[in-house]
């Protein structure tokens, strides 16, 4: 396991802040694009 450098400490928090919410983003926008067909499988059930 490779020793991460005090001194890019900053920015690897950056970098995995970054990549946190770009996946939550992409998760909002897939979650928001099947609204409809998660209903119409709640109604269907």
């Amino acid at each position: 396991m490779p020793n991460l450098d005090i001194s890019n400490k900053a920015d690897n928090t950056i970098t995995a802040k970054g990549y946190i919410e770009q996946i939550l983003n992409q998760l909002l926008i897939d979650y928001q694009a099947t609204q409809a067909e998660r209903v119409k499988i709640y109604r269907w059930e």
